[in-house]
Parts: C-alpha cells; sequence; structure tokens
C-alpha cells in the first residue's frame, strides 16, 4: 500500500484531494439513502438484504419487517458512503494529474503572478517536489479502486443496477478532465458534475438503501443537480480569465461572459425551485417539502454574492462579508480572509451551502409525512 501512495500516509493524500469540497458528494447521497429509508417507512416494502436484523429499541412500535427493512437499508448505505468519499477523492487527484499533465495549472500561476485576481493555485502538493505526477496518479486510481471493490460488495447484494450507476458515474469522472473528450475543457464541466451529483447520485443512493427506483427520488435529485452544478458554475465564473487564458473552456467562458455565467446561476437556482414545487403540486413530494422556503434568505444572499462580483470582479476591496451562523458552514472563515481568497471562499461556500440546506429541509420533509404518490399507489 505504501508503494500505490508513493510512501506517504492517507492522511497526506486525503487533504491532497480536496476534503472541502467531499459536501457535494456527500450531502446528495446522504440524502439519497434517507430518501430511500422514507420508502421503506411508508410503503411497506420488502426488499431487505437477510443481515439478521431484528425488531429492537425505539422502533419496537414498527413492524419486525420494516425494522429489518430500515436496518439493512442503513448499513448498505454506509457502505456505499464510504465508496463515494474515496471515489471523490481519486476523481479530484485524477483532475489535478490531467490538469498539470495538460500544462493549466502552471498557466495558472503564471497569471496569478502577473496580478490576475483568482483563487490560490491548486496542485501545491505536487509542486512542492512531495509526489510525481505518477505518484498522483496511482493514488487516484488506488483510490478509485477501493470504491469499485466496495461497490461490488453492493452489488452483490443489490443487484445489476448498481454495475449501471457505477458505469455512469466512474465513466463521466474520469472524462470529465481526461482524454478523449475532456468535458470540463469544452464548457460541459458545470452540467457533468450536477448531474453525477444530482439525478446519479441521489437516485443510485436511493436505490442502495431501498432496493426501488422511485419518483420520490427522482424528483428530489433534479433539484439538487442543479443547485451543485450551481457550486461549480459560480467556480468557472470567478475562475473566467484565468481559464480563459489557460485554454479551458467553461460554461460561463462558452456563453461569452462572466455576467453570462451568473444568470445561468441564477436559472438553475429557479429551475431547482420549480422542480421542487412542480413536485409537491403532481404528489411525488409531500407538502412538507415547502420547507424549502426557509432556504429563500441563503438563496438571496447567493443572489446578491454573484451579482457584486460582477460589479467589483477587478476590485479586490469590495464590501467585506461576515458569514453568520444561519448561512451555514464556512470552515476557516478568518484564515481565508487572511490569505486573500475571502472574496472566492464566500461565493463558492454559499453555493455549498446552498446545496445542504435544500438537502436538510427534503429530507426532513420526506421522512415526517409521504407524498401523496406513496397514497395512491400503495396504501
Amino acid at each position: 500500500m505504501d508503494s500505490l501512495f508513493a510512501g506517504q500516509g492517507f492522511k497526506f493524500w486525503y487533504k491532497a484531494a480536496r476534503p472541502i469540497s467531499f459536501g457535494q458528494s456527500i450531502t446528495p447521497y446522504v440524502l439519497g439513502v434517507l430518501l430511500g429509508i422514507s420508502t421503506l417507512m411508508y410503503t411497506g416494502t420488502s426488499t431487505a438484504i437477510n443481515l439478521g436484523i431484528g425488531n429492537f429499541g425505539l422502533l419496537s412500535g414498527i413492524s419486525g419487517s420494516t425494522i429489518h427493512n430500515i436496518g439493512s437499508g442503513i448499513l448498505t448505505g454506509i457502505v456505499g458512503l464510504v465508496g463515494v468519499i474515496l471515489a471523490h477523492a481519486g476523481m479530484n487527484l485524477l483532475d489535478d494529474y490531467f490538469d498539470m499533465k495538460k500544462g493549466a495549472v502552471q498557466r495558472r500561476e503564471e497569471l496569478l503572478d502577473g496580478g490576475f485576481r483568482a483563487r490560490l493555485g491548486k496542485c501545491d502538493y505536487i509542486k512542492d517536489g512531495n509526489v510525481t505526477l505518477a505518484d498522483t496518479k496511482r493514488a487516484a486510481l488506488t483510490f478509485i479502486t477501493i470504491a469499485l471493490a466496495l461497490g461490488a460488495v453492493i452489488f452483490a447484494l443489490r443487484g445489476w443496477e448498481v454495475l449501471i450507476f457505477a458505469a455512469i458515474t466512474l465513466v463521466l469522472g474520469v472524462l470529465y478532465a481526461g482524454p478523449p473528450l475532456r468535458l470540463s475543457y469544452h464548457g460541459f464541466g458545470e452540467l457533468v458534475i450536477g448531474f453525477i451529483f444530482g439525478p446519479v447520485l441521489v437516485t443510485a443512493a436511493s436505490f442502495l438503501a431501498s432496493g426501488q427506483i422511485t419518483p420520490l427520488a427522482l424528483f428530489c435529485s433534479v433539484p439538487i443537480g442543479f443547485l451543485v452544478a450551481n457550486i461549480v458554475q459560480i467556480h468557472a465564473v470567478m475562475d473566467y480569465k484565468p481559464d480563459l487564458e489557460a485554454d479551458r473552456k467553461t460554461l460561463p467562458i462558452l456563453l461569452g461572459s462572466e455576467r453570462a455565467g451568473v444568470i445561468t446561476n441564477i436559472i438553475f437556482i429557479a429551475i431547482a425551485q420549480i422542480t421542487i414545487l412542480t413536485g409537491i403540486a403532481l404528489g411525488f413530494l409531500p407538502v412538507t417539502a415547502l420547507l424549502v422556503v426557509l432556504t429563500y434568505p441563503l438563496t438571496l444572499v447567493f443572489i446578491k454574492l454573484a451579482l457584486d462580483y460582477i460589479k467589483n470582479k477587478d476590485d479586490a476591496k469590495e464590501a467585506p462579508f461576515e458569514p453568520q451562523k444561519w448561512m451555514g458552514n464556512y470552515g476557516d472563515w478568518e484564515g481565508y480572509k487572511e490569505s486573500g481568497i475571502g472574496w472566492f471562499m464566500a461565493r463558492w461556500l454559499t453555493a455549498q451551502n446552498l446545496v445542504m440546506q435544500t438537502t436538510l429541509f427534503l429530507a426532513i420533509a420526506a421522512l415526517v409525512s409521504p407524498s401523496t404518490w406513496y397514497l395512491s399507489w400503495f396504501i
């Protein structure tokens, strides 16, 4: 294992894989698992794996078969969660490998030295000489291989559908920055990430927990996908000039300007909210999903930050932003400000927190009440 990780420990590679971005995969995945648990709770279907789980504790009022279903769903979900984290880490390292190999990182450093207002450079762990490009590729493939091994375990438990979800994720994840397509260099990266972490991941997680692909999961996966795409989109807006100079065609570059990119951010958010309201109106989401209106204040904060960026994109002395507790987790905020990237992290983390808040309220809604779809089809 040491040779696979180039003599570095797991902690080194985990940090190199940018764990701050893992919320983009963990949050949708956990939502999917909870949607699967909700399906088992309200439909009473029997899709559990025989893991010897019985009736116990606070759940003693629920039938033994339902407890068995939920217990097996949670255990399967936990195995899948480890696989998702490892896969995300591997894909981030693979993205670094392809960017370094193509020369995009070196070009970014030249632009930063030239005074471009952009986030700090990436791949410091490679540039510092701690590891080589080949080491990075080897570590990335190790993470991905372990994730696939866990996927094989889940395949044995859940069936062939798991292969479809895994294949879609693996192919799109590799082609995101890798040849021959290099999707993130041709304006498709934002949509690809949204698709993987939205429809694919949420639906897959729900299936792992419940053994079913349901309209509930599908209707929740679409808004989450657009909100995850929104994270990557605002990232690309703020990296517009460096990406343009580095010959990386993101969606904002494809659209022609940072302003068009921010308009697309607003469209993504609008589609996400309209999808949720439509799902409620059609009965695929419970009425309690209206809890998402509680995310509207943070949505307005994000939109204001995005629009302010357009006005002040060349001015590092724009009006200061100070996150409030109700906005969510902003990590080492004081450290970001001292490093000169508070302007970047404010927008990126607000977009990420918007996903987390939406996920939280959709999960609560699904767990506390069934949709009318459940009532009409199963009861």
